[in-house]
C-alpha cells in the first residue's frame, strides 16, 4: 500500500516537544508495512524533499491564506505532489490545517480518510472556561495594544472563523476515523452519512518500557500536568484555583506545568492569557508551588511524571488527550476533568478521578484523595496499566490501523 499523509509534523526530523509528538510513533510503527509518504508544512523558502526511516516527506513553505486555503498557483504545486506520489489512499491527520478543504472544495479529487484529533467547534462552546467578564478585561495589556488581534475576544473570533472551516470540511467529506465515541458523536450531528472508523493512537515507547509508577518517598505533593498551548478551555486558572485550596494544607504542594515557558516570555510578547495566569499565580500567592518547565521530550516527561503524586488534566475539552494517557500508561494516579472524551478513559476500568470542569474545590479534593488514600491510588494505578497499556501497545494500534487500511481499499476497489 502506498499512503500520503497529510500532517503538521515533519515526520523527518528529530522528535517532537510537544503537540502531535505521538504521530511519529505512528509513523514508526508502520514505516515497514508501507509505502509512506508525508506532507507538511514548516518555514522553509521552498518545497523540502527528505527521506528518512523509510518515509518520504514534501515540506510545504507556510503559505498565504485566503478564505482559508493558499493560492490556486500554490495549491497545483500540492496538486503536483499528489499527482507524484499517486497514493492508494490519503489520510489526513487533523483538521486544525488547511488540508481537508482541499479535499472538500474539491482542489484534490480522491476521497480521503480524515482523522480528527481535534474539534474546534467543541472549543468555542467553552472558550471562555468560567473566566468572568472582569478577569478577561484584565487580560488586556500592551502586546493587545500593540497587536489587537492578540485580545482573547479576538483570538476566540478566530477559533470561530476556523470552525466554520471545520464544519465544512466535515459536511463535505464521507470518511473519518477517530480515537473515541465523544468525537464520533459530535460528527454524526453534522454528517449524517459519515463512514467512521474507530482508530487508536500509541503511545511513545518511553510511556511503554518504563514498569510503572511508585508513589514518590517524598512527603512534599507534586502534582504535574502538561499543555501544548495556552488558552481558557485548556483549564490551567481552575487549576491553579485548586492549588491555592491545598496551599492551606499543604504548604510545600508543587506544581509542575510542562509545556511552554510563561515566566521566560517578554512582556511584550506574553498574551493575555498567559499574563492572568501569571496574575493568579502572584495574586494567590503561588510563586515558590508553581514551576513551568518548558517543553519536554518524553524521557523528561517520564522522569518527572514518575517523581510526581499525580497527573492532573484541567481541560474544558478533548477529543482524546494524548498526555492523559501517556500518564496512565505509567500508572501515575490522575485526575480528569469530565469533559468531552475524557471520561472514556474510565469506562471499563476506573482509572482516574473525575471533576465537574468548573468546581476547583471538588479538583482539589480528588487531587488530596488519590495523595492521602495509598490504598485507591494504587489500584487506579494497576487499572489504568492493565487497561492502556494494552489499547496503546505498538502491536494492536498497528494491526488497527492497517486493518483501517485495508478496509477503505477494499470498499473503493468493490465501488
Amino acid at each position: 500500500m502506498r499512503i500520503l499523509w497529510f500532517s503538521n509534523c515533519e515526520l523527518t526530523t528529530t522528535t517532537s516537544k510537544g503537540s502531535g509528538s505521538w504521530l511519529y510513533a505512528m509513523s514508526g510503527l508502520l514505516a515497514s508495512d508501507i509505502e509512506l509518504y508525508n506532507i507538511t508544512e514548516a518555514d522553509v523558502p521552498n518545497i523540502v524533499f527528505n527521506e528518512s526511516n523509510g518515509i518520504k516527506e514534501y515540506i510545504l513553505p507556510l503559505f498565504r491564506l485566503r478564505n482559508g486555503v493558499p493560492s490556486i498557483a500554490n495549491i497545483k504545486k500540492i496538486c503536483q505532489i499528489v499527482d507524484e506520489v499517486s497514493p492508494d489512499l490519503i489520510h489526513i491527520w487533523g483538521i486544525e490545517k488547511y488540508w481537508a478543504l482541499l479535499f472538500a472544495r474539491g482542489y484534490i479529487k480522491q476521497n480521503p480518510i480524515l482523522e480528527i484529533q481535534g474539534l474546534l467547534s467543541a472549543c468555542c462552546d467553552v472558550y471562555w472556561a468560567g473566566l468572568t467578564p472582569w478577569e478577561i478585561i484584565k487580560t488586556i495589556g500592551l502586546k493587545e495594544f500593540l497587536k489587537p488581534s492578540s485580545f482573547l475576544y479576538f483570538r476566540k473570533k478566530k477559533v470561530e472563523a476556523r470552525a466554520k472551516f471545520e464544519n465544512e470540511a466535515l459536511s463535505k467529506l464521507n470518511v473519518f476515523s477517530t480515537q473515541s465515541q465523544w468525537t464520533r458523536n459530535q460528527i454524526h450531528f453534522v454528517n449524517l452519512n459519515a463512514q467512521l472508523y474507530e482508530t487508536k493512537r500509541p503511545v511513545r515507547r518511553e510511556f511503554l518500557a518504563f514498569d510503572r509508577w511508585l508513589k514518590p518517598s517524598n512527603n512534599n505533593l507534586i502534582v504535574f500536568t502538561s499543555l501544548s498551548y495556552y488558552e481558557p478551555f485548556k483549564g490551567i486558572h481552575v487549576l491553579l484555583k485548586a492549588i491555592r485550596e491545598l496551599k492551606k494544607k499543604y504548604a510545600d504542594i508543587t506544581l509542575k506545568i510542562a509545556g511552554p515557558d510563561i515566566t521566560k516570555t517578554s512582556r511584550i510578547r506574553t498574551g493575555g492569557y498567559e499574563k492572568q495566569l501569571l496574575s493568579f499565580i502572584s495574586k494567590y500567592d503561588l510563586k515558590e508551588n508553581v514551576v513551568f518547565l518548558g517543553r519536554m521530550n518524553a524521557e523528561e516527561l517520564v522522569e518527572e511524571l514518575k517523581n510526581s503524586n499525580l497527573f492532573v488534566n484541567p481541560s474544558f475539552v478533548e477529543s482524546f488527550s494524548a498526555s492523559t494517557a501517556e500518564a496512565l500508561c505509567l500508572g501515575v494516579p490522575t485526575v480528569i476533568s469530565y469533559a468531552g472524551a475524557m471520561p472514556e478513559f474510565t469506562e471499563e476500568l476506573q482509572t482516574a478521578l473525575c471533576y465537574s470542569p468548573m468546581d476547583y474545590k471538588s479538583c482539589a479534593a480528588k487531587i488530596e484523595l488519590l495523595y492521602t488514600d495509598c490504598e485507591l491510588s494504587n489500584r487506579l494505578s494497576r487499572n489504568s496499566i492493565k487497561l492502556l497499556r494494552n489499547k496503546c501497545s505498538a502491536e494492536h494500534v498497528r494491526n488497527v490501523q492497517l486493518r483501517i487500511y485495508k478496509d477503505y481499499l477494499g470498499h473503493k476497489s468493490a465501488e
